[in-house]
């Protein structure tokens, strides 16, 4: 006689996990790298859309955690998929947009200051250097 097969019911739970990056100005980071680390102690690595997010899909119930790198600074991310809340949001000190912004305005500086120096010199080769005192 054959035993019947054994019948097993888990009761198992997975989550969706995604998280949001930003910059400075709450811009999103797109191209940023991720290495996140589940509950379980997988590792999971990807880079962010245009929009900022990085999504896992379905992972484990538990905590995770996420490294995130963008322009040589980073940020870490906890999060728990399980809990409900609205997906995490990271933010990192460098974007391209970010960076752009701080090139701006030291070249806008660097223009005012130039043009501010050129007008002095112009102002006194024109007075010839000479004293108006008699």
């Amino acid at each position: 006689m054959k035993a019947a097969p054994l019948n097993i019911t888990l009761d198992t739970a997975v989550y969706q996990a995604s998280f949001k990056v930003v910059d400075l100005f709450g811009l999103p980071v797109g191209g940023a790298q991720v290495s996140m680390t589940l509950a379980n102690g997988t590792v999971v690595t990807g880079v962010t859309k245009g929009d900022g997010t990085f999504s896992a899909g379905t992972i484990p119930v538990g905590t995770y955690t996420a490294k995130v790198t963008s322009l040589g600074t980073s940020v870490r991310i906890v999060g728990n998929a399980a809990s409900g809340q609205p997906a995490a949001v990271g933010r990192v000190a460098l974007s391209l947009v970010f960076l752009f912004v701080v090139v701006a305005a030291a070249a806008g500086a660097g223009s005012a200051a130039f043009l501010l120096v050129r007008r002095r010199k112009r102002a006194k080769g024109a007075s010839g250097g000479v004293s108006d005192l008699k």
